[in-house]
C-alpha cells in the first residue's frame, strides 16, 4: 500500500494532498458508493465552516452481510456474533469518533481511537507527513488510530455503513479476537513509538487519559466474561441469590437486550436491512441466536483473554487488504 501511494504521489505532484483521500478496505467488505457522496458533504460542511479538512474519515461496519444465509446451529452462532460486532460499531465505536472530532476542534482532552480496515479514508497530506501507513505493527489500522489519538490528528466518522462478513465459525472468530487484541495490547508501546518518532507536544494529563482509556478496554475485553462467569460460580455456590439475579439481569440487558437493540437500529438506517437480508431471516433461526448470544459472549472473550495470558499466536487470521 505504501508504495502504490508513493507511485501515486510522485506522477501527481500538482494534485493538492488535502484534497485527495487514500481509502482501505479488508478482503471481505463490500463498499457501498454511497461513502463517496457522504465523504464529500462530510469535507463541504467543513468548507464551509472554513475548518481544515479532516486528516481521517472513518466509517464503522455493519458484520452481517448474509443474514439470511446463517442457518443451523453455527449460522446461529455467527448470526449472534454478527450482531455483536455490529452493535459495538453502531454503539461504541461511531459515537467515539465524534467525541474525538469534538475534542480535537474545541482543544479539549481527547480519548484513546483506533482506525479500522474497514473503510478508513486517509488524505494525501496527512500520509505524506507520516510517511505512510505504520509498520510498527502488525495491525496498522490500529496503529494509524493510536498515532491520530497522540498527534491530534482531525478523524471524522462517515456517515456511511462498511458492509462485511463476521467470522466463519467460532474458531475463526477466537483467532481474529486474538490477533486484533494483540494489536490493541500494544497500543502504549505505539503510542511511545510515534511520540519518539514525530514532534508530538507533551501534555502528561492527555497522556493519562490515553493510557487509562486504553487499559480500560483492553482489560475488559480480555476479562469482562471470565469475571462474570467467575462472579456467577462463586454467588451459587455460596448461595447468594440477590447476587445471582443481579449479574444475570445485568448480562441480559447488556447481551439480550443490545441483541434486540441493534436489529431496531439495522432496521431504522436506510437501506441496510434489505442490504444484509435481515427481513429474510427465519423467526426460528432468531430465536436460536438470541438463546446463543450469552454463548457467544464467552466465545468472544477466549481469543483476547488466551493472548493476554500467553501472548499472541503464531500465523493469526487476518484479513488482509
Amino acid at each position: 500500500m505504501n508504495g502504490a501511494f508513493e507511485a501515486w504521489t510522485k506522477t501527481h505532484r500538482d494534485v493538492d494532498p488535502h484534497s485527495v483521500y487514500v481509502g482501505v478496505y479488508d478482503a471481505d467488505s463490500a463498499p457501498d458508493p454511497l461513502v463517496l457522496a457522504r465523504i464529500s458533504e462530510v469535507i463541504a460542511q467543513h468548507d464551509a465552516a472554513q475548518r481544515k479538512r479532516p486528516a481521517i474519515l472513518q466509517q464503522v461496519s455493519s458484520y452481517c452481510v448474509g443474514l439470511d444465509t446463517m442457518r443451523g446451529f453455527v449460522g446461529a452462532l455467527r448470526l449472534a456474533d454478527a450482531l455483536a460486532q455490529t452493535r459495538w460499531a453502531l454503539g461504541f465505536e461511531y459515537p467515539l469518533y465524534e467525541t474525538f472530532a469534538r475534542s480535537v476542534h474545541r482543544g479539549t482532552l481527547r480519548p484513546l481511537i483506533y482506525c479500522v480496515g474497514h473503510g478508513c479514508f486517509v488524505s494525501a497530506a496527512t500520509l505524506n507527513a507520516v510517511g505512510g501507513f505504520p509498520t510498527i505493527s502488525p495491525n496498522d489500522d490500529l496503529a494509524l488510530g493510536y498515532l491520530a489519538s497522540s498527534s491530534a490528528f482531525d478523524v471524522h466518522p462517515i456517515p456511511a455503513l462498511d458492509y462485511c462478513e463476521v467470522a466463519p465459525n467460532p474458531l475463526v472468530l477466537i483467532r481474529q479476537a486474538r490477533f486484533w487484541y494483540a494489536g490493541s495490547a500494544r497500543f502504549w508501546k505505539d503510542i511511545v513509538e510515534f511520540r519518539r518518532t514525530f514532534p508530538v507536544k507533551r501534555n502528561v494529563l492527555q497522556e493519562i487519559v490515553l493510557w487509562s482509556s486504553g487499559h480500560g478496554r483492553r482489560i475488559a475485553w480480555a476479562w469482562r466474561a471470565a469475571l462474570w462467569t467467575f462472579a456467577l460460580v462463586a454467588a451459587g455456590r455460596a448461595q447468594a441469590w440477590s447476587l445471582i439475579i443481579a449479574l444475570v439481569v445485568l448480562h441480559a440487558l447488556y447481551v439480550h437486550a443490545g441483541f434486540l437493540q441493534t436489529i431496531f437500529a439495522l432496521r431504522e438506517i436506510p437501506c441496510a436491512a434489505d442490504v444484509i437480508g435481515l427481513r429474510r431471516v427465519r423467526a426460528s433461526q432468531w430465536l436460536l441466536a438470541f438463546a446463543l448470544a450469552s454463548f457467544v459472549f464467552v466465545i468472544r472473550s477466549l481469543g483476547p483473554l488466551s493472548a493476554a495470558l500467553v501472548g499472541p499466536a503464531r500465523g493469526a487470521f487476518k484479513t488482509e487488504r
